[in-house]
């Protein structure tokens, strides 16, 4: 049985499975040259002269735009011209289930919680309360953990959902958290965009935060686990901004671009701001760690998403001193 898995979105990526092992994986910007191609289309050409049985949808939604006449995404459809019979898998709204997946069967562990922290995974509508009561409420992925074990047993045991302010409201329970605050990924977001990198360039942040220090000119960006939205507003889906204007040592005196070409006009400003959001942040990390184990009575974590993947994480954990990188810890 031949799978292509296609993951749509920045970065987007195809991987090809044959009888259950991987022939290839590659994302779109190193065929096409193009940093962060979003449609892996000559990805999808390299699987299909091998013959495609399924086709698996990844991203972050499962309203994929679709063709005239057809009505088929564009994916599947591309594919069907060359392997007529091809069926497909829509698991777009499942991204966060995605990464548990990734880091739980690459971890070698038999069974393990799972640590998503993410900026903004797939959308989802929860309903609450009865009859004339009932409310529903929407927003993105944002922080999950799920108990996992073999051969593929994955439970969500919470969530955590944010949204913009005019269409997100509070909805709160033991397995769910949403809201509009600004989470841990969104407030890294804005920090990565504020120093010049984009949204989603978090490596680049955590590689300046060893340089910075702790700053008494330089604010507190988390208070009681959500970051300050007097420094921090969200844009859901995609990005987070600071308010530098509000804050002296913050505001820009030139474009922060220039120090990318030139280290010595790196200021103290984006050092610290950048060691700040990294020690928070991984603070707030070390507690989803403990909530994690607390619910799940399980040692074994793996941890992705958008942050997990992309910095290392050095928390006091239980007493345990772990170093992190995308992976597992025990």
């Amino acid at each position: 049985m031949n799978i292509i898995a296609v993951n749509p979105g920045h970065n987007g990526s195809v991987a090809f499975l044959v009888d259950g092992e991987l022939k290839f994986y590659i994302e779109e910007e190193r065929l096409r040259r193009s940093k962060y191609d979003g449609n892996p289309f000559r990805g999808i050409l390299e699987a299909v002269q091998y013959g495609v049985d399924f086709i698996v949808l990844g991203g972050t939604s499962d309203q994929f735009a679709t063709l005239p006449w057809t009505g088929e995404d564009s994916y599947t459809a591309l594919v069907r011209k060359f392997c007529p019979n091809v069926q497909t898998v829509n698991l777009g709204d499942q991204h966060h289930l995605g990464h548990v997946a990734e880091c739980f069967y690459n971890s070698g562990f038999e069974d393990a919680v799972a640590i998503i922290v993410d900026g903004a995974g797939s959308y989802h509508t929860i309903s609450a309360g009865e009859d004339e009561n009932k409310i529903e409420n929407s927003g993105w992925e944002t922080e999950s953990i799920y108990d996992c074990s073999y051969p593929a047993n994955f439970k969500p045991v919470f969530k955590k959902y944010g949204g913009n302010a005019q269409t997100t409201r509070s909805l709160v329970s033991n397995e769910i958290d949403m809201d509009n605050a600004v989470t841990i990924t969104k407030a890294y977001e804005a920090v990565s965009h504020y120093l010049g990198f984009g949204f989603i360039e978090a490596g680049k942040t955590m590689g300046l935060a060893p340089y910075g220090k702790d700053d008494p000119d330089i604010p507190n960006i988390f208070i009681n686990g959500r970051a300050d939205k007097n420094l921090v507003t969200p844009s859901f889906p995609a990005g987070a901004f600071i308010e530098a204007n509000r804050f002296p040592a913050l505001q820009h005196k030139f474009d922060p671009t220039e120090w990318h070409r030139d280290p010595t006009k790196v200021t103290d400003a984006a050092k610290n701001l950048a060691w700040r959001v990294q020690q928070e942040s991984q603070e707030l990390v070390g507690d989803l760690i403990e909530k994690a184990v607390a619910i799940t009575g399980k040692k074994n974590i793996v941890i992705a998403g958008g942050y997990g993947l992309n910095c290392v994480l050095t928390i006091i954990c239980n007493n345990v001193f772990l170093i992190l990188v995308f992976g597992a810890i025990q």
